[in-house]
């Protein structure tokens, strides 16, 4: 059986330290002999964010303060606690302003031995997104029978990789270091704008180019605080999620072939048996209006009306979206084209108002309106302050 070590990853945020550190130590493991590292980065709170990692009591196993003398940076520092999955034979990957579930590991251990020879799997993610941050829509998954779904977003909000997953990552890594380019069409644009510091953009890179997934949990075993840090200037909620409480066993996951899945733009992968006729990897599914191309693929599923030849269309009534094309809910809001198998050019379409509409329930305009024209004035002050600063 593999036992996942955890990885505490800290920077200068010593309250976030012991946040997520209480969290870990509160939970209920299965068994005693679980290693925990704490891994410091260099900082003027290096002294504070150790003496939490001392002062957390941790009666589950071994525990390990690692503190580099030197700044690492984010990418090189996690990078660093990846490693640790060849010693450990795995590990979950937790930085510091996350709390966790009490049933994080539970999970995180069935899930690793029911897929530790799953080659489709780069990973295990603790952490559910409810915001596709690409189009600034939620993003809600279709549920099945099972725990969990197969995606291929980013996930740096809690994960967990094998020995063997870490491995192959690095090898590709080594090749790709430092070399991303400037525009990828397979990727949404926003990814290759992160920071140079973001190990994330090259993990999800990654994922892309080697078509794998992230094993994904319906309901969150992570969730993340945003606190004010060195890649944030101001804390909010934008990251929360619903969170996992209490023990769960027994978590139900599915094969690949039974898995639902998303792409790396948060639309659904569809299988032969959604469209009758038409093949699943024949279809460009493009719903958010984020991708910039149909790459060569036969059809294209889309919510903006085209000068092309349309196949079906659909309402858009069902939550999520494409819970309208999977049940063919018959309407005018969601088209399905033929474009031939010659790679057509696609625009970032702005969302239409029957779109928005859809997304805000029954949410009351005007309160929206007032509510958005605050959050324009705190932004504004924010930039200005910042810029008097410099």
């Amino acid at each position: 059986m593999i036992k996942p070590a955890i990885v505490a990853v800290g920077y200068n945020r010593p309250d976030s330290m012991y946040r997520l550190l209480t969290s870990i130590a509160n939970v209920r493991f299965p068994f005693e002999d679980i290693t925990l590292i704490v891994s410091i980065d260099q900082s003027d709170k290096s002294d504070d964010v150790e003496a939490v990692a001392e002062g957390v009591p941790w009666n589950h196993g071994k525990k390990v303060i690692r503190r580099f003398s030197e700044r690492q940076g984010l990418r090189k520092h996690v990078l660093q606690c990846g490693d640790l999955s060849n010693e450990y034979g795995a590990v979950i990957i937790l930085e510091d302003d996350l709390v966790v579930s009490p049933s994080f590991y539970q999970y995180t251990l069935e899930a690793v031995n029911f897929y530790k020879d799953e080659p489709s799997l780069a990973g295990i993610a603790l952490y559910s997104h409810r915001w596709n941050g690409y189009a600034n829509l939620q993003f809600i998954p279709m549920r099945n029978e099972y725990d969990a779904y197969f995606g291929q977003y980013s996930i740096t909000w809690g994960q967990c990789w094998t020995k063997k997953q870490w491995q192959e990552f690095k090898t590709w890594y080594s090749e790709h270091q430092d070399k991303l380019p400037d525009e990828n069409k397979y990727m949404p644009k926003g990814i290759l704008q992160w920071s140079k510091q973001s190990w994330g953009k090259y993990f999800v890179s990654y994922i892309v180019e080697m078509n794998l997934f992230y094993l994904i949990p319906y309901v969150s075993l992570t969730t993340n605080f945003t606190d004010v840090g060195q890649h944030n200037d101001h804390a909010d909620s934008s990251h929360q999620v619903p969170l996992m409480e209490g023990l769960k066993t027994g978590y139900r996951f599915p094969q690949e072939a039974e898995s639902i899945k998303y792409d790396v733009f948060f639309e659904r992968i569809f299988n032969d048996q959604m469209i009758p006729g038409i093949s699943g990897n024949n279809v460009c599914v493009n719903l958010n209006l984020t991708k910039l191309t149909t790459y060569g693929k036969e059809y294209l599923l889309t919510t903006t009306e085209l000068p092309m030849e349309k196949m079906a269309s659909y309402a858009m009534a069902m939550h999520p979206i494409d819970a309208n094309v999977v049940h063919d809910i018959s309407g005018n809001d969601i088209f399905l084209y033929k474009c031939g198998q010659t790679e057509l050019d696609l625009n970032e379409d702005r969302l239409l108002e029957k779109r928005l509409n859809y997304e805000m329930y029954g949410y009351y305009w005007k309160s929206l309106f007032v509510e958005g024209q605050k959050r324009f004035c705190r932004a504004l002050k924010r930039k200005f302050a910042s810029c008097r600063k410099k």
